[in-house]
């Protein structure tokens, strides 16, 4: 395509644009068609986007999925932000499956998909923005040698049943390539399984002395390691740990203070790994490591004294607004709050279930050929066409 301006000039536009605008253009010339699928536009893209906070929010039921672009949004009008999502079919949809969001990493998500009447489950990888997916292999589990064959499948039913799983997702930046990490929480240890995506293929590591790792509902990946609070059988306190996803190692990271050995999350605020302390109806503070590692460096952000906050018996940050607001999940996805430290009385409970993860939406591709053919219900249809209307009028 022949333009009066510099080729630089065109990458830089391109790279500002929201994912959705991008996509579009494929169609524009071949050149621009190829350019989007180079590693560095793409990165530089991703960038951007974070940079810029093109955010959405991925929004699951049982067996449904619905998206929210919060970048088409004024943050100060989240009481009708939710109404506006609409929903979106995900890979084996048409089974009549459940879905669930273990882990993200750059627009990625890895569902663990789940018939209705068994417990037989598998796992994909997808990019709900280019529809992209690749169903990817389900690792075996290493029981103890000493159990009996119908010891090791009423553990394996268990294991299912209860959901014993952690995942974290990253980019592994020496070898170029994205990891998948799945916890199996058994009974005195976990075993810990990682899987390349370029290679298609899972391999062992040595198991980990944690009896437990709370998935939430990923590992919060900060300064190259990805982070979960865990126990141990010999202790009460919770540890909150590090896998490093270039060397394969784990670590322990400090608290903050001592007293914070239970009811702890994890997020990321600022570029920053975050701590939330909650004990119900006593206190609820989140922390900010400001300096990775260093254990004096943890700066309290806010303490939250609001009744609705403390009555809650479990709380997770979700997502920081730039204007300050914080959004958090209550009672394991039982309900949605948002709290805004400036205004302490602003506290407001959208009674909203879904699981929310807050993700930014990219180009990156998993090279497997396979996408997802929209197949929207009508009143998904309606819903989009709705939403198209109400951009259209609050742009004209």
């Amino acid at each position: 395509m022949t333009t009066g301006l510099p080729q630089e000039m065109i990458i830089s536009i391109l790279s500002r644009l929201p994912v959705k605008s991008v996509l579009r253009f494929r169609c524009v010339c071949k050149t621009w068609c190829e350019l989007f699928k180079t590693p560095n536009f793409i990165q530089m893209h991703l960038n951007r986007s974070t940079e810029n906070n093109y955010f959405s929010f991925m929004l699951t039921t049982h067996d449904k999925t619905y998206s929210l672009g919060l970048d088409e949004y004024d943050e100060s009008s989240l009481t009708e932000l939710f109404d506006k999502a609409f929903e979106i079919d995900y890979p084996f949809k048409a089974s009549r499956r459940g879905v669930r969001i273990e882990a993200f990493c750059d627009g990625l998500f890895c569902l663990e998909i789940r018939h209705y009447d068994s417990q037989s489950t598998l796992l994909c990888l997808w990019n709900p923005c280019s529809r992209e997916y690749k169903k990817i292999p389900t690792p075996l589990i290493e029981y103890p040698s000493n159990l009996t064959p119908m010891q090791k499948e009423t553990l394996r039913m268990g294991i299912d049943f209860h959901h014993k799983y952690s995942y974290g997702f990253a980019y592994d930046h020496s070898i170029k390539d994205y990891k998948l990490v799945r916890i199996v929480h058994l009974s005195e240890h976990s075993e810990v399984n990682v899987y390349i995506v370029g290679l298609n293929a899972w391999h062992s590591i040595p198991s980990i002395p944690y009896s437990y790792i709370y998935a939430q509902p990923s590992g919060v990946l900060v300064n190259g390691a990805l982070h979960w609070t865990a126990t141990k059988n010999t202790s009460d306190s919770n540890f909150l740990i590090a896998f490093q996803v270039e060397s394969e190692k784990f670590d322990e990271v400090p608290l903050p203070q001592a007293e914070y050995v239970n009811h702890i999350s994890l997020c990321v605020s600022g570029g920053c790994l975050s701590v939330l302390a909650h004990y119900p109806k006593s206190y609820t503070d989140i922390w900010v490591m400001k300096e990775y590692g260093a254990k004096e460096s943890w700066t309290k952000l806010v303490s939250i004294t609001q009744q609705t906050v403390l009555d809650s018996y479990f709380l997770a940050p979700i997502h920081f607004f730039q204007n300050g607001v914080i959004l958090l999940d209550q009672n394991y996805h039982k309900g949605l709050l948002s709290y805004d430290p400036k205004h302490e009385n602003d506290i407001t409970d959208f009674g909203y279930k879904p699981k929310i993860v807050p993700y930014v939406g990219s180009l990156v591709s998993l090279n497997s050929g396979a996408y997802v053919v929209q197949e929207l219900s009508e009143e998904a249809i309606e819903q989009k066409k709705k939403h198209k209307r109400e951009n259209k009028r609050k742009h004209s």
